[in-house]
């Protein structure tokens, strides 16, 4: 993956969504737009969130996932993984006010945390902000990033069977003449081939990588949660958090 090269040709004709018209989303999209917009809670705009509003909200979903997956070229299972931490969060976060205001910031920030997971070569945040259309700062997305991850509480770990599962899930949600047997098939074929965590081999002891201030440290033992550790240098004070906190 060349990050520059691809990002900037791409991202350039669609900066501030002035040529998302252009962007076509297929129907994988729109069923991964429909789970989330199945998640949505009603909210009251008030002037105290006028500060988040942008018009990256008014974007149809659908159009917001594939115009990220258009500039980025992840694969489809890693926006598979994205809805997956997402409903994590959600569960675990019964607080959290997820809505039209914040959605489409969620969805970016946790593409952005399963790339980096799941991929050996991944882009920096300069480039996912381009990526977002930039919507967001690039201090805007590092905090909802660290938000991200101290939400999950840095518990990563994916097994096929939980994407097969997520699918299972929301099959009625699945658009009309639509089938992602060959998506699901694929994954039924890694757990037989007993890949424990996707986009990473377990054999390998102690590789650090480091991604954006992120190490990430594999362990050997079956029973081992990837472990990410912030480098402090990248976290900002308290007193200067940008104000597209993921979680409002």
């Amino acid at each position: 993956m060349n990050a520059n090269t691809s990002v900037d040709n791409v991202a350039q004709d669609i900066v501030c969504g002035k040529k998302l018209a252009g962007v076509t989303s297929n129907k994988y999209h729109v069923f991964l737009a429909s789970i989330l917009n199945s998640w949505l809670k009603p909210f009251t705009p008030t002037s105290d969130l006028n500060a988040f509003l942008n018009q990256s909200s008014q974007i149809p979903l659908d159009t917001w996932i594939a115009s990220i997956q258009q500039i980025s070229k992840i694969d489809d299972i890693n926006l598979l993984c994205a809805i997956f931490y997402l409903k994590k969060i959600i569960i675990s976060r019964k607080d959290l006010p997820f809505s039209k205001l914040n959605v489409h910031r969620l969805f970016l920030v946790s593409v952005i945390v399963a790339s980096k997971f799941l991929d050996d070569i991944t882009y920096k945040n300069k480039d996912w902000q381009k990526i977002g259309g930039r919507w967001f700062s690039i201090n805007e997305i590092n905090t909802m990033e660290i938000e991200f991850l101290v939400t999950m509480d840095f518990r990563l770990r994916i097994t096929s069977h939980d994407l097969v599962e997520l699918i299972m899930e929301y099959t009625k949600l699945v658009p009309s003449g639509c089938s992602f047997g060959s998506l699901v098939n694929m994954l039924y074929s890694q757990d037989e081939e007993e890949k424990k965590v996707l986009g990473k081999d377990d054999e390998s002891i102690n590789t650090l990588k480091e991604k954006d201030g992120l190490v990430v440290q594999k362990c050997a033992s079956t029973s081992c949660t990837t472990q990410i550790t912030l480098d402090p240098t990248i976290i900002p004070s308290n007193s200067n958090l940008p104000p597209a906190s993921f979680s409002l």
